[in-house]
């Protein structure tokens, strides 16, 4: 079995930039669960792909939900599905 190659930029990208000023209140460093194959890094940088807002790891901790617009993403083999088309609208 063969793997890639990583390669590295080196421009000093931080996966975690983008939401340094987030106010969601959610602990990336708690989640646990079934969600907790989902790299840390990743679970920073995913948005919603409607609203563009940072998307949290839903109660059950089997999908990833948008705080802001209220669609949950499923996760189907530690991987986040993150097509609207795929997301249902929680109630509020």
């Amino acid at each position: 079995m063969t793997t890639a190659p990583s390669h590295s930029t080196g421009k000093g990208w931080t996966a975690g930039a983008p939401h340094a000023g987030s106010s969601s209140g959610y602990n990336m460093e708690a989640a646990e669960g079934r969600l907790a194959m989902i790299a840390k890094e990743i679970l920073e940088i995913l948005v919603c792909p409607v609203c563009k807002q940072p998307v949290i790891p839903s109660a059950a901790q089997d999908s990833l939900k948008c705080p802001q617009c209220r669609r949950v993403y499923p996760v189907r083999d530690d991987i986040p599905i993150m097509l609207v088309d795929e997301a249902r609208v929680d109630e509020p």
